[in-house]
């Protein structure tokens, strides 16, 4: 997404499976969908890292870098700032993953790959994938990014995606609604 003054490019970060060495119900599970955010001041400063780790974020102001942790078994994603590699977590390189356009998950969300709804601003988006809500340790449905969700703040489901100017007065040049 983009305004008059930054672009706001989001990660997502899909794992087929959420296993930890000790499992229980909700905490492994299939299907991970997790992420991050880096805001740029235009033309090309970075003023912000944010993570999302189990519907929690985590920022760095002002970086002097943009990097990553990422747990090795629950999947949250942490600025490597705040994080560092250790047992639990893996910084990772470009050659670790395969960078694919959001969009190509955003222009199929009205397939069969998605189940359920939620409203946000008036619109309606699919809330989750397909496939088994319930599996042998928890829940199997991820959410795909404009429907993560920060317990940890006032933002509404999808807002942290979806409008991450946090519904100021400044206004987008591109963005990702129902009409596009």
């Amino acid at each position: 997404m983009e305004n008059e003054g930054h672009y706001f490019i989001t990660y997502g970060f899909f794992f087929p499976r959420d296993y930890a060495s000790i499992c229980f119900w909700l905490h492994c599970h299939e299907n991970d969908f997790e992420g991050m955010r880096v805001t740029i001041k235009k033309p090309s400063s970075i003023v912000r890292v944010e993570g999302l780790a189990h519907n929690s974020k985590s920022e760095v102001i002002n970086p002097s870098t943009v990097e990553i942790s990422i747990e090795k078994e629950g999947h949250g994603i942490h600025p490597l700032a705040l994080r560092k590699p250790d047992e639990k977590f893996r910084r990772y390189a470009k050659s670790d993953y395969e960078l694919k356009p959001l969009k190509e998950l955003w222009d199929k969300r009205n397939s069969s790959l998605f189940t359920g709804q939620f409203k946000f601003k008036g619109k309606t988006y699919p809330a989750n994938f397909g496939g088994k809500k319930w599996i042998l340790f928890g829940l199997g449905a991820a959410k795909p990014p404009w429907s993560w969700e920060v317990w940890t703040s006032e933002l509404l489901k999808g807002q942290w995606y979806l409008d991450p100017l946090n519904s100021s007065n400044e206004k987008y040049i591109k963005q990702m609604t129902v009409e596009n």
